[in-house]
């Protein structure tokens, strides 16, 4: 789950910052979620270096991680490209408010 959620974009980022810095312009957008609140403790070196398999009860704190860690990823990036003309941002998507109207909507019919 680490090589999906943090260091594959790690390494396109790294791969196009050149590009996106000559581009004098650009946008880095990292995806975020509420669940790096909830990452149990987190032990970078070990945490990047483990590849057991998880189980369906051990994923929640490993994704968390993986969220927290763009995060840091995130702040980081945005220091190092300030003044570069690249802007560097993390987002979380938060739930859908329109899908929750409409079927709350339609519950009420």
């Amino acid at each position: 789950m680490i090589a999906v959620n943090y260091l594959a974009p790690w390494l396109l980022t790294h791969t196009l910052q050149q590009s996106l810095m000559k581009s004098g312009n650009a946008r880095i957008v990292n995806v975020a979620s509420e669940a790096s609140r909830n990452h149990g403790e987190l032990k970078l070196l070990e945490d990047l270096t483990d590849t057991s398999t998880f189980t369906t009860r051990g994923s929640s704190a490993l994704y968390g991680k993986t969220k927290l860690l763009n995060i840091m990823f995130t702040g980081e990036l945005a220091l190092q490209l300030s003044g570069t003309g690249v802007t560097v941002n993390a987002l979380n998507p938060g739930f859908n408010v329109r899908f929750y109207r409409i079927n709350r909507y339609k519950s009420n019919q």
